[in-house]
C-alpha cells in the first residue's frame, strides 16, 4: 500500500499537479498560539526585526553585565496603523527553556514597558511604521547574567497577542577563551570540515563539578539550528580547562556565502540581473545561481551571512528604505524528495518557513524563491531541511571546503553552586582567516 502511494505522488509530481514543496516542519511560523523560546515572528506584516548591540547592526544581540551597554531592537509593520506594541523579557537556562526564576528575581523596575519610539515610512513604495527600542531602560533593568527571549506583544496581552520573540544574551566576564580552527582529525573529513580548539582560562573564578555544572555551547556564523552543545572539556588542570582533539567539535566548512546589493532601486547593482516597478511594488530578478557542491573553492569576501540595512538615497534606511521582492532561482535536477529547499540566512534568522522556502519550477527544472525584503546588503545561502528535521544542510547546494573563512562564537555557561540558574561566564570568539 504504501509502494502504491509513493507510485501515485510521483505520478501527480512528474505531471506537475502537486506542489513539490510542502512546508510541515514549520508552519507554526505564524500561528500566535504556538510561541516558543526562539528567534520568531507570529505576524505576516511584521517584517526585518533585528536585534544587536547599540552601535554595531553586524553585532549579536549581546552585552556585558552592569557594563551599561544596551541593545537595539528595530522592526516594521506593514500594516502602516500605529499599534501599542509593549515588551518584556524572559530569563532561560543554557538550553533556552524558561528558568525556574521569578520575574521580581531577575528584573528591577517594571515588569513590562512600551515601546515608544516610532516612525511612519516616508517617500516609500510600500507603507509600513518602524518600531525602534533600546533597552535596557531606567525602567526595566536585567539583574542577573544569562539567556534572555525579549517578547514583544501587542496592548496588554503579553500571552496571547504576541508579535515577535527573539534571543539575546547577557554576560558576566568570569572566564576567558582562546582558540583556533584546525582541520578535522578525522581523514575523511579533513577537506570538508573544520574542527574547533580551545581552552577556558578561569583564573580565580573556582568551578566545581563542571561535568554537571559547566555548559559550552559552539556556534558557527551566529546559527542556533547547528550549535554543538554538551561537550565536555578533554581534561582540565586547575582552573584551565582543555576542548582539544574531541571529535565532536567539528562543522561542516561550508562556503563562502552568496549576496546582493539592493541598497539602491534606482538601477542594476551587482549580481541584479533586472530591476522592475509593477502594481505591487518593485521586483528584483538576481542572477542565476548555479549549485556550487562539485566545484572548487574561490576565496572571497563575505559578511558570514549576515544583512546590513541601508539605503543610498536616504538619511535614514530604517524609515526610508524601501522594500522590494527579490526573486532567486537556482537550476537544478532532479527536485529533492527527501526534503526541502530553502534560502537561509541572517535575514531569516536561520529559520526555515513559508517565507523562504524555494519551489520546484518543472518548467524550468529549476528551484524558485521570492521574498519581500528591505533594502539593504545581504548574504544568502541555499539550505536543504530534511524532511521531520529543522537543521539547515548548506552543503547539498553549496559545498564544504575546509578553506572557507567561518566565524565561531564559544559561549560558556556556569551554574554555581545553591543557584537555580545558569550564568553565562565567558564568550569567545574564533575565526577561520
Amino acid at each position: 500500500m504504501k509502494k502504491a502511494v509513493i507510485l501515485f505522488i510521483s505520478a501527480l509530481l512528474s505531471f506537475n499537479l502537486l506542489p513539490f514543496n510542502l512546508v510541515s516542519q514549520n508552519e507554526p511560523y505564524y500561528d500566535a498560539g504556538y510561541i516558543r523560546n526562539d528567534n520568531a515572528v507570529y505576524r505576516e506584516t511584521v517584517r526585518t526585526v533585528l536585534l544587536y548591540r547599540e552601535g554595531f547592526e553586524l553585532a549579536p544581540p549581546l552585552i556585558e553585565f552592569g557594563s551599561g551597554e544596551k541593545l537595539v531592537l528595530s522592526f516594521d509593520d506593514l500594516d502602516p496603523q500605529y499599534k501599542d506594541y509593549r515588551y518584556t523579557v524572559v530569563h532561560c537556562d543554557a538550553d533556552w527553556n524558561t528558568s525556574d526564576l521569578r520575574q521580581m528575581e531577575y528584573l528591577e523596575g517594571y515588569f513590562e514597558d512600551f515601546i515608544e519610539d516610532y516612525a511612519y515610512s516616508f517617500n516609500t513604495t510600500i507603507p509600513y511604521v518602524n518600531y525602534t527600542l533600546v533597552f535596557p531602560t531606567d525602567d526595566l533593568r536585567l539583574k542577573k547574567p544569562g539567556n534572555y527571549i525579549l517578547k514583544v506583544f501587542l496592548d496588554s496581552d503579553k500571552d496571547e497577542n504576541i508579535i515577535l520573540t527573539h534571543r539575546f544574551m547577557v554576560y558576566e566576564p568570569k572566564v576567558a577563551v582562546e582558540g583556533k580552527t584546525n582541520n578535522s582529525i578525522d581523514l575523511d573529513l579533513r577537506y570538508t570540515h573544520q574542527q574547533l580548539e580551545f581552552r577556558l582560562l578561569a583564573g580565580d573564578y573556582n568551578m566545581s563539578d563542571v561535568h554537571r555544572n559547566l555548559h559550552v555551547v559552539i556556534m558557527q556564523n551566529g546559527r542556533w539550528d547547528n550549535a554543538i552543545r554538551n561537550i565536555q572539556p578533554r581534561n582540565y588542570s586547575g582552573n584551565i580547562y582543555d576542548f582539544t582533539l574531541i571529535n565532536g567539535l567539528v562543522f561542516p566548512a561550508g562556503n563562502e556565502f552568496r549576496y546582493f546589493d539592493m541598497k539602491t532601486l534606482r538601477y542594476n547593482t551587482d549580481r541584479m540581473q533586472l530591476l522592475q516597478y509593477d502594481t505591487d511594488g518593485y521586483h528584483v530578478y538576481l542572477m542565476t545561481d548555479l549549485p556550487r557542491a562539485s566545484g572548487s573553492y574561490i576565496s572571497d569576501e563575505d559578511i558570514n551571512g549576515r544583512r546590513l540595512i541601508a539605503a543610498n538615497e536616504t538619511r535614514d534606511p530604517y524609515s526610508e528604505g524601501d522594500y522590494a521582492w527579490v526573486h532567486f532561482l537556482l537550476p537544478y535536477w532532479p527536485p529533492l524528495a527527501s526534503g526541502n529547499l530553502y534560502i537561509a540566512g541572517a535575514f531569516s534568522d536561520w529559520t526555515y518557513n513559508r517565507e523562504n522556502l524555494c519551489i520546484y519550477n518543472f518548467d524550468l527544472k529549476a528551484y524558485e524563491a521570492k521574498i519581500l525584503l528591505k533594502q539593504g546588503y545581504y548574504n544568502y545561502a541555499y539550505a536543504f531541511v530534511a524532511n521531520n528535521t529543522a537543521v539547515g544542510d548548506l552543503t547539498w547546494v553549496e559545498g564544504s571546503f575546509w578553506e572557507t573563512k567561518n566565524e565561531y562564537s564559544i559561549l560558556v555557561y556556569y551554574r554555581e553552586p545553591g543557584d537555580t540558574y545558569d550564568k553565562l561566564v565567558g564568550v569567545g570568539y574564533v575565526n577561520r582567516e
